[in-house]
């Protein structure tokens, strides 16, 4: 019996306990991050989202985003964008009507463009520590480099790119080109391959 009890006490969730709403306060007030659910407060819906830190914030839905969110329909796991826009005119009750707008992507498609940015910070940051040991890798460098490259070709597989790089950009890898030249490529994962777009 005490062992149950132990058990199901570290399982238990009490109710009420629900994350902070997110402070919509000025136009242009955003929050970014994972769809989590949908909750119910009476009959209002109540959205969480859980931003790029981890944190996880409640977003009460005024009929214009709650209008926004039933057309997009966000899956937990999604990634949105919602900014406050501000206010438009009085409503039927004669208050103002809070606008947003939102944006909504897939979740792995999400995670794709994270790990393409956090790789392009990752290389940003590399290249800052090294500093002093040689010259500085400018990404633009990098960038205008194979801007030049793609004039002449419509791709370029793994091997020839890593040729390039290797004495002229040291320190610099495949997977850090591929995300200092998404604007103007494609990366095909099957044949190694970066297309021009």
């Amino acid at each position: 019996m005490e062992e149950l009890e132990r058990i199901l006490s570290a399982q238990k969730v009490t109710g009420g306990q629900y994350p902070d709403f997110f402070p919509f306060e000025n136009p242009g007030d955003k929050l970014l991050g994972q769809f989590v659910k949908e909750r119910k407060y009476e009959d209002r819906p109540i959205y969480e989202i859980k931003d790029l830190n981890g944190k996880t914030w409640s977003v009460g839905a005024p009929t214009i985003l709650r209008s926004i969110f039933e057309d997009l329909k966000p899956q937990p796991g999604d990634f949105v964008l919602i900014t406050y826009e501000g206010e438009g005119k009085k409503g039927k009750g004669g208050r103002k009507v809070k606008l947003f707008s939102v944006g909504k992507i897939p979740e792995e498609e999400g995670k794709k463009i994270l790990e393409k940015a956090k790789t392009a910070e990752k290389l940003t940051t590399t290249v800052e520590k090294t500093k002093e040991e040689k010259p500085k890798v400018k990404v633009d460098e990098i960038k205008e480099f194979f801007e030049k490259l793609f004039e002449f070709y419509d791709e370029m597989n793994k091997k020839d790119i890593e040729k390039r790089i290797q004495n002229r950009f040291q320190g610099v890898t495949f997977d850090d080109i591929i995300a200092i030249c998404s604007d103007f490529t494609t990366y095909d994962e099957k044949t190694e391959t970066l297309r021009k777009k």
